[in-house]
């Protein structure tokens, strides 16, 4: 949860946030990102308008994942 808040409020401290979550419970970065993808989905919903299909959940974590490791 504190993840996904960080990417709405500034995407740009999320790797940092993400980061800090992982040294201090231990969790995986693909984890935290998977589960911030779940939330992000689930707030604003899986499809947008015009758009049929969502995007993976893996491929969405993937994406996440390279924005934390790009901005540390």
């Amino acid at each position: 949860i504190i993840a996904a808040s960080a990417f709405i409020q500034n995407h740009e401290c999320w790797s940092q946030v993400v980061g800090h979550l992982q040294s201090i419970t231990g969790i995986a970065l693909a984890s935290i990102a998977e589960f911030s993808y779940a939330i992000l989905t689930h707030s604003v919903g899986a499809n947008t308008p015009g758009r049929q299909q969502s995007i993976p959940p893996h491929l969405a974590a993937r994406a996440l994942k390279t924005v934390a490791s790009s901005n540390t």
